[in-house]
């Protein structure tokens, strides 16, 4: 944890959740929950951020980081509630292939990027830099920077939007996410 702020669980999947202190590394397989004035920030041990909002529900499916070998490389994680933001770190550079945030609606791909999903059912995806791709039963849609993406269901293609058709919801998740301090600060590692 490189920072929290409010009511912030974690714990085993089928385990109970209990509360989490800084520094604390997680495990995959770990849930994170946060309450409904939280917010933590994860840092991965390949730099990688990812910012979770009040009332978020996020898993760490599976994580591998070996520096020297980039056969080992997973990033692979799970929204299930709430809203994100994601800035890749090192697997996301050197294996694209590698790094996937599951939701109900779609997989979304990374690529070398800085985004933000919101599950407000559908879900919505703003991406800040690079870009990302929605994939489902549908197809695939990629995002550029600067887009807003929405992904109704999960046999339902991806489209872009204009911002101003974001419910308040999903632009009060991503006004909250985007004033997160993610660059820089400690240089804690996690798992």
């Amino acid at each position: 944890m490189q920072s929290i702020q409010g009511d912030v669980r974690a714990g085993p999947i089928g385990k109970p959740v209990a509360g989490v202190t800084l520094d604390q590394r997680l495990a995959s397989g770990t849930t994170v929950v946060t309450g409904p004035d939280a917010q933590v920030i994860l840092r991965f041990d390949d730099g990688q951020r990812v910012v979770l909002g009040p009332s978020t529900h996020f898993r760490i499916v599976d994580f591998s980081y070996l520096e020297g070998d980039p056969t080992m490389d997973r990033s692979v994680f799970a929204l299930l509630k709430g809203a994100l933001r994601i800035v890749s770190g090192a697997i996301a550079t050197r294996n694209r292939a590698a790094v996937a945030l599951r939701t109900p609606q779609a997989m979304i791909g990374i690529r070398g990027t800085d985004f933000m999903v919101a599950l407000v059912n559908p879900a919505y995806i703003s991406v800040l830099e690079g870009a990302v791709s929605a994939t489902n039963a549908a197809g695939t849609v990629v995002f550029a920077a600067g887009r807003i993406g929405l992904v109704p269901a999960s046999a339902e293609l991806a489209g872009a939007i204009p911002a101003s058709t974001l419910p308040e919801a999903a632009a009060a998740a991503f006004s909250n996410l985007s004033a997160a301090a993610v660059v820089g600060g400690s240089t804690t590692t996690h798992q």
